[in-house]
């Protein structure tokens, strides 16, 4: 019988739903949690990792390991150059969770623009609707995509910008990173949705930034390190931008993790979310019913979905 290790805490129900659903392949499916001593427990006779945590460490404690499906978008947790030497494949599970971070895009937007929280009566005629408004998007992938689309519907103009453009019927104009200074004038929002590589840490940043118009909203929910959040701080206490949210922050790599206190919490046109943009019940469905179906075609003989390239991270 083949072993699958589950590398991190997931909800009872989505080990009984990966363990009822293997066990029909001949899969024994194991949860560890995210303790190494019982990581490294389980790995001698495991044929595949549910990741969670998966580097260098763990990969070399599994000599019968075949495959790993990741358990997020991201794929910052697994030592993709030493699984490549393995000739072992890694997939993500991009997309599962790309309509929900678009709704709490838009909702984050809706929220900054229509002063959501606040308790004070105000002027009604402050409050701006998003029809007719220009939106930059920064990744046009699973998460961008179904941004567009939805924003696209609300009469909203998109501008995609990504390293490697395409071009959508939803897009208005679409270019690469370096279109940002002119497309940043244009635009009402500017959304970040780009995977962590060394290419993206720090990419936006004071020099992005001062492109913006000061009527501009930014919303970042990709990962923490790609927008410079001093440089962000500057820009709003400068007045240069007129006003942020984020899901993510430096420092914040897990749900419960909370970030260190910045001076941007101090500003009332700030919005920080705990990092739960992808959290949804479809969400979770989505990923359990990918999980399962990427490891029935890898063992099928056919070529997982989603494999990640180790030399540029996704």
């Amino acid at each position: 019988m083949a072993k699958a290790v589950i590398t991190w805490d997931m909800e009872e129900s989505f080990v009984d739903y990966l363990s009822t659903k293997l066990s029909e392949y001949g899969i024994d499916v194991i949860q560890t949690g995210k303790e190494r001593d019982t990581i490294y427990r389980e790995l001698g006779d495991a044929d595949v990792i549910f990741a969670g945590l998966a580097d260098r460490d763990i990969i070399e404690r599994a000599p019968r390991l075949k495959f790993i499906q990741a358990l997020t978008s991201s794929v910052g947790r697994i030592d993709l150059s030493y699984a490549a030497s393995r000739g072992i494949p890694v997939s993500s599970a991009k997309g599962h969770n790309a309509n929900a971070i678009a709704e709490h895009i838009i909702m984050l937007m809706l929220m900054l623009t229509r002063k959501a929280g606040t308790r004070e009566h105000i002027d009604s005629y402050e409050i701006e609707e998003l029809s007719g408004k220009t939106l930059c998007e920064l990744g046009v992938g699973c998460i961008g995509t179904a941004l567009g689309k939805k924003c696209h519907a609300l009469g909203m103009r998109i501008l995609g910008v990504d390293l490697y453009p395409r071009d959508f019927d939803f897009l208005d104009q679409s270019g690469t990173p370096d279109k940002l200074p002119y497309f940043l004038p244009e635009a009402d929002f500017f959304t970040v949705h780009v995977p962590r590589t060394p290419q993206t840490h720090n990419m936006v940043n004071g020099d992005v930034l001062k492109h913006a118009p000061d009527s501009l909203y930014f919303v970042d929910v990709s990962r923490g390190g790609i927008t410079n959040v001093d440089d962000l701080y500057t820009a709003i206490a400068e007045r240069r931008l007129r006003g942020a949210a984020m899901d993510v922050f430096p420092g914040v790599f897990y749900a419960d993790d909370r970030p260190a206190h910045h001076p941007l919490f101090d500003l009332p046109n700030f919005i920080y979310t705990p990092h739960t943009a992808g959290k949804s019940a479809e969400s979770r469905k989505r990923l359990a019913d990918f999980s399962v179906d990427n490891v029935k075609r890898y063992f099928n003989g056919e070529m997982p979905l989603n494999v990640v390239d180790p030399n540029v991270g996704f």
